[in-house]
């Protein structure tokens, strides 16, 4: 058996961008799981919707491959090691959004082997690069 520490990164390539994405703790996968059941419950597509930005927020570390206007795009992180709301917005308003978030969003079981689809089909174009671990470096 092969456990992961939340500093380990798992590289995700979607097309021509790379996600290094954390795997997500019991809090956050927590927060997560109930706007995935308000969602089952009330079939209210905003928690939907919340549940997907919170996968983003959470789970993702760095990104390469995307660019903005101002050249090379940098992901900003708030007080908390998340990412920045607008940075997911301008993320989740790409696109490869639902492939983005379909990526973030099958790390709350565990580490997966691969991203599927909502169909259950594994998504065109999506590849776990490392299925063994990368962790970053300290500074």
């Amino acid at each position: 058996m092969k456990v992961y520490k939340m500093s380990d990164r798992i590289k995700v390539k979607i097309e021509d961008i790379t996600l290094h994405i954390s795997p997500l703790n019991l809090e956050q996968k927590a927060d997560i799981g109930n706007d995935l059941v308000d969602f089952q419950v009330t079939k209210d597509v905003r928690s939907y919707s919340k549940a997907i930005v919170k996968a983003v927020c959470f789970a993702l570390k760095d990104i390469e491959g995307v660019e903005d206007s101002d050249g090379q795009f940098k992901l900003r992180f708030d007080e908390n090691g998340n990412v920045d709301i607008e940075d997911v917005e301008l993320l989740l308003n790409s696109d490869l959004s639902d492939k983005i978030g379909a990526s973030c969003m099958a790390f709350i079981n565990s580490i997966p082997k691969e991203i599927r689809g909502e169909d259950g089909k594994p998504l065109e174009g999506v590849e776990i690069l490392n299925p063994l671990l990368q962790t970053p470096k300290k500074k």
